[in-house]
């Protein structure tokens, strides 16, 4: 089980790596939900609720950037600890110590994906209302429900 538990913790690394890459490489696609999002441009527009709305753009471009080096840091430390893990697999102790790293790694996941995109965006910027970005909610509590299952599952004792 240990090496399946350090091969999860690198399959999360490798997904954060892929899409850090993506979104350095099309920044028009992530800038523009981010934009949409933080705009409430696709909501129902609710007279009560636009208040909240932040469509300038240097919001938008700070919000876009603090979440792109928020999951490569994610990345970076998902794959430091998927090589710990690696490593220490065949003794117990080192192993658990091991998946410190990996957990900090995969907490951090589950706050962008939980507390970035399902509390502000789907609560505070009212994404749930938008047809056109629910899917980027439900890749969300996708990865939130990801990292937040490896890490119950690296915790689980592993019988040798």
């Amino acid at each position: 089980m240990k090496i399946i538990k350090a091969l999860m913790v690198a399959a999360m690394a490798l997904f954060l790596t892929i899409t850090t890459i993506d979104n350095l490489t099309m920044p028009d696609v992530g800038l523009g939900a981010v934009g949409t999002a933080m705009g409430m441009e696709t909501t129902f527009k609710h007279p009560a609720a636009m208040w909240r709305a932040m469509p300038a753009k240097l919001p938008t471009m700070a919000v876009f950037a603090a979440i792109v080096v928020f999951e490569a840091v994610a990345a970076i430390i998902c794959w430091a600890g998927a090589v710990r893990m690696w490593r220490a697999r065949a003794d117990a102790r080192a192993f658990k110590d091991a998946t410190a790293m990996a957990n900090l790694g995969l907490a951090a996941t589950a706050l962008l994906y939980f507390g970035a995109f399902l509390v502000v965006g789907t609560e505070w910027f009212l994404m749930w209302q938008s047809q056109q970005l629910s899917v980027a909610l439900e890749v969300a509590f996708r990865m939130f429900t990801a990292s937040v299952l490896i890490m119950l599952y690296i915790a689980m004792v592993d019988d040798g």
